[in-house]
C-alpha cells in the first residue's frame, strides 16, 4: 500500500468540500444529500428584492405617519419581523404582504408597483 500523498492529507471532509456546498445570503449551506444547490438573488441597486421591499413599506408607513409598531399590528404581524422586513432580512409571502397592504390601505398591486418603481 502506498503512503497517501500531502494532498490527500490535506483534504476537507465531504461536507466541507466547496463543490458541495452552495451560498446564499453570506452563508454556507450543504444541499439536499450533499448536492450543489443553485442560489439565485436579485440584486437590485446594492441589495435583494426584499431589501427594495422593505425600503418601499418603510416609506408607506412614513408618508401615513404610521410607527413599526402600529403597523405591524394593524398588519397582525410581529413588531420584531416588522422590522426585520423593513431592513429586507425576511422574505415576505403573499399572505404578509397582503396584510401589510390592507393595513396600509393599499391593494397589492398598489405595494408591488411601488417596488417596480424603486426597483428602477
Amino acid at each position: 500500500m502506498t503512503p497517501p500523498t500531502p494532498i490527500e492529507d490535506c483534504r476537507a471532509p465531504p461536507w466541507q468540500d466547496p463543490d458541495m456546498m452552495s451560498i446564499g445570503r453570506g452563508t454556507i449551506s450543504r444541499g439536499s444529500k450533499g448536492r450543489l444547490v443553485p442560489t439565485v438573488r436579485a440584486v437590485v441597486n446594492g441589495g435583494g428584492l426584499p431589501k427594495v421591499f422593505g425600503i418601499v413599506v418603510r416609506q408607506l408607513r412614513k408618508e401615513r405617519g404610521l410607527s413599526q409598531e402600529r403597523l405591524a399590528a394593524a398588519a397582525g404581524i410581529d413588531r420584531a419581523y416588522m422590522g426585520g422586513l423593513e431592513r429586507g432580512q425576511r422574505n415576505p409571502s403573499l399572505t404578509t404582504i397582503d396584510r401589510i397592504a390592507v393595513a396600509l390601505d393599499l391593494s397589492i398591486s398598489e405595494v408591488l408597483a411601488a417596488v417596480e418603481r424603486q426597483r428602477q
